[in-house]
Formats: structure tokens, C-alpha cells, sequence
């Protein structure tokens, strides 16, 4: 159970994820799929009842070491005034990168083809808060983001909203052929 001030929010939840599945959660705006990413992050603790990882209390679990293996696609991106592959890859354009882990994560994002027809290629300044690119471009750059962090854990919350069908069914084919990972679809479409 999850409250917030007096508000319940979540009661009498009981979910089982196993390790390397891929679950969806559908639900209305303000239904608390948030709230339970949240819980299951670590960002909130439930105000009732426990939650496992691997037969353990997360209490009894390095909470850091957790988070570190997830990666969370929020609908909308943030972004840094600098490249492409610096917004992918945390890591300053002249330091060392897994270039073949990058290739991929561009590629299952689709975003081979914004970097094919730039000069700059990965180098593209894409200008504060991603203002010399797209909405979908954005989303793509948060994709590849998760999948070169290479988490076991990753959550995709809302997160292809602005591609348009052909694409987000491409990337979301891609996302699910990824191995040994546990994959959490957020949405309120029902289709």
C-alpha cells in the first residue's frame, strides 16, 4: 500500500516481475503507475507492506547498487547544450567510449539516421534543451541513453509518445530483442 498525505494511492498491490521479462502497465493518468515505478526503484517505500529483490528485503539490499543497474526513459528528456553521442553517453566528446555499445544503442534507437545525414555525425551540437532537434529526435537520444547504459532494469515510461507508428514500433521490436534484461513498458493507450 502506497498513501500520500491522506490520499491512498496504491492498496493491495501484489506483483511478481520475474527477471528478464517485459511487463506492461496501463492505466489512466493518475492511476499510480508512477507511483509504483517509484516503489520499485526505491525512490518511495510502501506505508504497508514489503517489497523483494532476488528473496531479499530491500532493506537488506545495497539500495545504490540497485539503482545503478536501472535505466529510467521519462516522456520527456533532458537534455545538455552538447552532442549527440555526450547526451547518449554521459562522457565528454575527447574521453574514451565503447564505441560498439554507442553503434548499437544509435541503431536500436534509431537514431542512425539523423547522424547519416549530419556532417557532424555523433558530434552534433543539438543546442539547449535539444532545440535544434525534434520531439521524437529527443526521445530517441533518452532511448539510446538507457540502452548504452546497459542496466539490467530498464523502464520506459511514456517514453515513444512522440515517434510517429512505424517508429515507435521499430524501436519498441528493438528494445523487446535485447537480451538478459528486464524490460517495464508505461502507458495509458490501451492499444
Amino acid at each position: 500500500n502506497f498513501s500520500f498525505k491522506d490520499k491512498e494511492i496504491l492498496s493491495n498491490i501484489n506483483l511478481e516481475i520475474h527477471k528478464n521479462s517485459r511487463i506492461g502497465l496501463i492505466g489512466s493518468t493518475g492511476s499510480g503507475k508512477s507511483t509504483l515505478i517509484d516503489l520499485i526503484i526505491g525512490l518511495l517505500e510502501p506505508k504497508k507492506g514489503k517489497y523483494f529483490i532476488d528473496d531479499l528485503s530491500f532493506k537488506e539490499i545495497n539500495v545504490k547498487g540497485w539503482m545503478q543497474g536501472i535505466s529510467y526513459v521519462p516522456q520527456k528528456i533532458f537534455l545538455f547544450n552538447s552532442s549527440i553521442r555526450q547526451n547518449i553517453t554521459f562522457k565528454a566528446d575527447n574521453e574514451q567510449i565503447d564505441i560498439a555499445r554507442f553503434n548499437n544503442a544509435v541503431e536500436l534507437s534509431g537514431l542512425s539516421e539523423i547522424l547519416k545525414n549530419n556532417n557532424e555525425k555523433e558530434f552534433f551540437q543539438i543546442g539547449e534543451f535539444g532545440k535544434r532537434i525534434s520531439g521524437g529526435q529527443k526521445q530517441k537520444i533518452g532511448i539510446a541513453r538507457a540502452i548504452y547504459k546497459d542496466a539490467s532494469l530498464i523502464i520506459f515510461d511514456e517514453s515513444t509518445n512522440a515517434l510517429d507508428e512505424k517508429s515507435e514500433k521499430n524501436i519498441v521490436d528493438n528494445i523487446l530483442s535485447l537480451k538478459e534484461k528486464t524490460i517495464i513498458f508505461i502507458t495509458h493507450n490501451y492499444t
